[in-house]
């Protein structure tokens, strides 16, 4: 064989990629790591309440409304504090004299901080379980809301000699836009009719809400008092007092 038929390759430069990616995993950067992921656990509690919120799409007073949601909403907030003490008690500063002239103390200063590595994976554990109630919450909290909430209605009745202060309001939401909201009260003698105290009259937001609240009304006594919300010609709920 001559040597025109002798062929040549690259030069084996002897670089493999995972000795660069060993070097990653020193002790040093390994800490340095756990550390960052710490700080970013406490720098974005926030998104807990954004996933509250279905990133914007709901309210936390339309969260509060649904039981259900309000305790997922209460588990979530204290997941997501307990994954920012937890993150914080590893980010604490500790002094602790060592000295590096001594691989032993070294290596078991180490040792003692991988040991305490586990307080910062547990805060982004319980941080993701945060943002998962959260978000469980506000998607809850949005398929009810698509739904015709009852109203919150509300009637006082303050005795003030032969007479009474009454005072009553209602609060609607999710309605149609536009929907003519009545809010009426009455007062019902013994064998007697009603007798019309106040009624007061709005339409529904574009928001879907409507709140009436005529304020106090001085009335004579009565021996039971009607609230009645209508919406649109439709008796939506009542209530009496006593």
């Amino acid at each position: 064989m001559s040597a025109e038929d002798v062929g040549y390759g690259e030069d084996a430069t002897g670089d493999d990629p995972w000795e660069g990616a060993a070097k990653e995993l020193t002790p040093d950067k390994s800490l340095a790591r756990i550390a960052a992921n710490a700080k970013f656990t406490v720098a974005t509690v926030t998104v807990v309440g954004a996933a509250l919120t279905a990133l914007g799409l709901v309210t936390v007073q339309t969260v509060n409304m649904d039981h259900t949601s309000r305790a997922l909403a209460e588990l979530s907030v204290s997941a997501g504090l307990l994954a920012v003490l937890l993150a914080l008690l590893y980010l604490a500063l500790r002094v602790r004299e060592v000295n590096t002239q001594n691989l032993v103390q070294v290596e078991d200063w180490y040792r003692s901080e991988f040991r305490r590595a586990w307080v910062a994976v547990a805060a982004g554990w319980v941080l993701i379980v945060a943002v998962l109630l959260a978000g469980i919450a506000g998607l809850h909290s949005t398929l009810v809301s698509r739904a015709e909430l009852p109203p919150q209605l509300a009637l006082q009745v303050e005795s003030i000699g032969c007479k009474r202060n009454v005072t009553a309001s209602a609060t609607l939401m999710n309605m149609r836009v536009g929907a003519l909201v009545i809010l009426r009260l009455t007062g019902e003698p013994t064998g007697g009719k009603p007798v019309l105290l106040v009624e007061s009259k709005m339409t529904v937001n574009n928001t879907g809400t409507a709140m009436v609240s005529p304020g106090t009304t001085k009335v004579i006594s009565y021996p039971k008092y009607l609230l009645v919300v209508l919406v649109d010609g439709r008796r939506l709920a009542s209530m009496t007092v006593p």
